[in-house]
């Protein structure tokens, strides 16, 4: 059915759209890196007995292996480690809105890798998103610390965008559970030494602390596990160009929780920014019609 795919990666936007206020108010306790690995940890649990129980097959072929790699250090590294330093140093809506932009770029980088055809409706989009994170990161009143967060969140879409379209590749061979937990699971070999090396700014009482791990495990559970498979699934029923348009409901949800829950204000550099990033969205929507 067509409406599984919008549905799917709806549903993720969101998810990622709360994620960005959850995952501010857990930087201030755990070190980003750390908390990367500790949702991956949780997402790969849940998401390997999702898979046994569905019987999934866990072979994978050689000739996948390097696609799996790029997804892997693209999309779960990269970007997601990104992601959480620009959030620490900047603002739950400044991440939400920036990383809005990937769209545009998953345009990008489709017409190399999947052959997808380029148009002037394709430029303008990625021209009008990347004027808008530049009008987020640099026209909004920050700090020079918030701006170099806004420059992280940049590579942050940047990376999931490439991530997205390779990933696409993959799905003809493999289904998105077993992508998802592939990369995930690969992610924590490469975590691994720089969480190691955060260990010793962090406590682990702090678990003790009920919102905080009520926290990380919406990271875990939510807005990793559930989250990953329902945009790997998502992606898998659309093209790359398309598909990505969802994220738009990802600012919507971030910027709207940040001004409730954190007090974070929507300055004219946001809004102008997020004005740009949803015009690329809309241009990028009509590649739907």
């Amino acid at each position: 059915m067509q409406w599984r795919g919008p549905l799917a990666l709806s549903l993720a936007a969101a998810l990622w759209g709360a994620m960005f206020v959850v995952s501010k108010i857990l930087l201030d306790a755990i070190p980003p890196f750390l908390l990367a690995w500790l949702t991956y940890g949780i997402g790969v649990v849940i998401l390997s007995t999702f898979a046994l129980a569905r019987k999934e097959s866990w072979r994978i072929a050689w000739r996948d292996v390097p696609l799996l790699l790029v997804v892997t250090l693209s999309g779960y590294v990269i970007s997601v480690g990104a992601q959480f330093i620009g959030t620490k140093m900047s603002t739950a809506q400044l991440g939400s809105v920036v990383t809005a932009a990937t769209p545009s770029f998953m345009i990008l980088f489709a017409i190399p890798i999947l052959g997808e055809r380029i148009t002037a409706q394709k430029i303008l989009a990625v021209l009008a998103a990347s004027l808008g994170m530049v009008a987020v990161v640099g026209i909004a009143p920050l700090s020079a610390g918030q701006r170099l967060g806004g420059a992280m969140l940049m590579i942050t879409a940047v990376a999931w965008g490439l991530m997205s379209v390779v990933a696409k590749r993959l799905f003809r061979r493999m289904s998105p559970v077993m992508v998802t937990i592939y990369a995930m699971a690969w992610s924590l070999v490469f975590l691994a030494p720089l969480a190691a090396m955060e260990l010793s700014t962090w406590s682990y009482r702090v678990l003790s602390q009920p919102p905080l791990a009520l926290g990380i495990l919406y990271m875990g559970v939510m807005a990793t596990a559930t989250a990953y498979l329902l945009w790997n699934y998502g992606m898998a029923r659309m093209e790359a160009g398309s598909g990505g348009v969802f994220l738009a409901i990802q600012p919507l949800v971030g910027s709207l929780l940040g001004w409730l829950i954190l007090h974070e204000p929507i300055g004219l550099g946001t809004m102008l920014g997020f004005l740009l990033i949803a015009s690329g969205i809309a241009l990028t929507a009509r590649q739907i019609a």
